[in-house]
């Protein structure tokens, strides 16, 4: 199921604190949504205006998500990707680690990776004849 990013708000946390709770459009075969509402119980919340299944969380997960049901019938965030490339920053380690960690960051919001290049230094000028 695809989740894209609908709206925020403030919520107070039970502490005396406040939470930013993230609220996210559900998309997804006839299939994935009947199970998504079977899995959401009495929690499920559909858009008064669009109709669409809504899913809330506390963690920001993009403008855009996979969201996916666990075996013990919970909905989480697929983290796959995430997983992936946290794999490869840890195998790297240090400065090479540093750089893949940058460019995997990039591509996991949706930006496209910029290759930075180190500056060119000003050609020393011709000696006269």
């Amino acid at each position: 199921m695809k989740a894209k990013y609908v709206r925020c708000y403030k919520k107070a946390d039970g502490n005396g604190g406040v939470r930013t709770v993230f609220v996210y459009e559900v998309n997804g075969s006839a299939d994935q949504l009947a199970k998504y509402k079977i899995s959401q119980g009495d929690h499920f919340v559909e858009d008064d205006d669009s109709g669409k299944a809504l899913f809330f969380t506390v963690d920001f997960m993009g403008d855009n998500a996979e969201l996916i049901i666990t075996a013990k019938n919970n909905v989480v965030q697929n983290t796959e990707e995430y997983d992936k490339q946290a794999s490869l920053v840890a195998q790297a380690g240090g400065d090479l680690g540093a750089e893949i960690a940058k460019i995997a960051a990039q591509r996991l919001m949706g930006v496209t990776p910029v290759a930075e290049v180190a500056p060119v230094a000003a050609p020393a000028p011709a000696p006269e004849a």
